[in-house]
């Protein structure tokens, strides 16, 4: 009996631990049956649109156009250009989202260009079933704990609401009564006046068709409010010592609509919602992004207050501006001496001309062409010293302009605060294709396609990147001779793309482009020149 026992008492010790483990393990450490799904939440980031989405017109699909410009006088010799200009795809620093999007996804992750969100942010994700039917909903902070997982039943499709305040401040409570419907279900949001953090509505609709097992969801968040960075440039006068900037209205509350995305602005529509310059005394501030909740038809929508600038104080109220929910802004607020200047600079009506005849400097009319002339020549191609380079010949040809001002040809700087301004419209005048920065709603500077000529100069001699806008500035680099390593520099616009619009770009030209002896050296081939003057 004795041996009996002995023999039976492993057995019932191995049967315990097995019964044991079939009851005691986790639902999160057991394999997961078939009648049972996870859905583990992986945050992708927020949304960047598509570069080819956005440029595809030059307008938003509401018809807001990319690029607003206004400019109003504030006394004599002292105006205020207004540029508001949507920044897309990558423009981007952080998302621009419109309209709420449901994506459909499965087991692969989102494809979208996204921006990572700050440790810290806190969101919160809301299930539902295929009737709408509250589910579930967890809180998650960005760079914490992800463990939470939903328990879900597969074969079906679940929505997913997800959305954030992108702070790091903990959200609201959100109760769903018994019977309460997705179609009908909102958050309110109270959106601090002057704070800058907690304010940036955030949002996600996504259905997920769920299988056994384990199933991801990826969300990438899209802005529901606008942002907008604002630059103030006094150079035409001098430091700015003291400024005040409002956006006119911000929205103190919201309600959601968590099945659409939709947006309800509650409370009054008269708050502003102040634009921050963090370092004044200088010539050019800019200000931290700005988030502002505000419809896109709200009535009282304008830029308004004033600034400092050599011991005066200026007001000014800029209304009509259009700002779409859910796009980030570029507002600069340019102080110029006459409403014609573009880059602090007045720019030649045409292209420069000159008549061997008379040896009369001119320009053209503001869609014809001047003349090709070589870099740091004072003769184009056609005039039998084009390629005389005696000191007689040399020299900045726009000082040949008299008419009571100093015009010259524009340096690399003058082009690189061009090529800061980002791409640029291209637009059809008179039937000419060329380049347009906008000075006013209805006026602006435009320049021709001329492409540029190589170093023939014959009636023959062909254009080529005729659909280029191709100037010389008067800059360079290191000598100029042959066998040099020296350089010249250039600005570049580049046929538009299929949004009509045309990069920029100051470019550095070797003088040896070709083999030495050939005499084709890149000084010798001609451009067009847009005059300047500084008043």
């Amino acid at each position: 009996m004795k041996r009996i026992f002995n023999s039976a008492l492993p057995a019932l010790f191995l049967g315990m631990v097995y019964i044991f483990c079939l009851v005691g393990c986790s639902k999160e450490t057991a394999p997961v049956s078939d009648n049972m799904a996870k859905v583990q939440v992986v945050l992708g980031g927020i949304d960047n649109k598509e570069v080819a989405t956005l440029k595809a017109s030059s307008a938003t699909s509401n018809g807001a156009a990319k690029t607003q410009v206004q400019t109003i006088r504030l006394d004599d010799g002292m105006y205020l250009q207004a540029n508001l200009t949507r920044l897309d795809g990558n423009e981007q620093l952080r998302s621009v989202a419109g309209s709420s999007i449901a994506l459909k996804a499965g087991l692969q992750k989102t494809k979208a260009a996204a921006t990572p969100v700050a440790n810290g942010v806190v969101y919160r994700v809301l299930v539902f079933d295929d009737a709408g039917n509250y589910v579930d909903q967890a809180d998650y902070t960005v760079g914490g704990d992800m463990s939470r997982q939903f328990i879900v039943n597969p074969g079906k499709t679940y929505t997913f609401i997800c959305y954030s305040l992108n702070g790091s401040s903990a959200l609201a409570p959100l109760t769903v009564a018994a019977g309460q419907n997705l179609s009908t279900l909102t958050a309110s949001f109270n959106i601090p006046w002057s704070s800058q953090v907690d304010n940036d509505l955030m949002y996600q609709r996504i259905e997920l068709p769920v299988v056994p097992g384990l199933n991801t969801l990826d969300v990438v968040f899209k802005h529901k409010f606008t942002e907008l960075t604002a630059t103030l440039d006094g150079t035409a006068f001098g430091n700015i010592t003291q400024s005040e900037v409002y956006f006119a209205s911000s929205y103190p509350t919201i309600d959601l609509y968590l099945n659409t995305g939709a947006i309800d602005y509650t409370g009054w529509s008269g708050w502003v919602k102040p634009v921050i310059f963090p370092t004044i005394n200088t010539p050019v501030i800019i200000s931290n992004p700005t988030i502002i909740a505000c419809p896109a038809d709200d009535e009282y929508r304008k830029i308004y207050g004033g600034f400092t600038i050599g011991g005066t104080y200026k007001s000014f109220d800029i209304p009509g501006l259009t700002i779409v929910p859910g796009e980030r802004y570029a507002l600069n607020l340019v102080i110029k001496k006459d409403p014609s200047q573009l880059g602090n600079l007045i720019w030649a009506p045409g292209y420069l001309k000159y008549d061997g005849t008379s040896n009369q400097y001119s320009f053209s009319s503001k869609t014809g062409l001047g003349d090709y002339f070589p870099f740091g020549q004072l003769y184009p191609y056609g005039d039998p010293r084009v390629y005389d380079r005696s000191s007689q010949n040399l020299g900045d040809p726009c000082r040949g302009i008299f008419d009571g001002y100093l015009w010259r040809t524009p340096t690399k700087a003058d082009y690189e605060t061009l090529e800061a301004l980002g791409p640029v419209e291209n637009r059809v005048v008179s039937g000419v294709n060329g380049a347009w920065y906008p000075t006013s709603a209805t006026t602006g500077v435009f320049f021709p396609a001329a492409g540029y000529k190589d170093n023939q100069s014959t009636p023959s001699n062909p254009i080529w990147e005729p659909t280029n806008v191709w100037l010389w500035s008067q800059t360079s680099e290191g000598d100029l001779y042959e066998g040099s390593t020296g350089g010249m520099y250039a600005f570049n616009m580049f046929p538009p793309d299929a949004g009509n619009m045309r990069e920029t770009q100051v470019e550095r030209r070797e003088l040896n482009t070709l083999p030495v002896g050939t005499s084709d050296f890149s000084r010798f081939r001609g451009s067009q020149i847009r005059c300047v003057r500084n008043y």
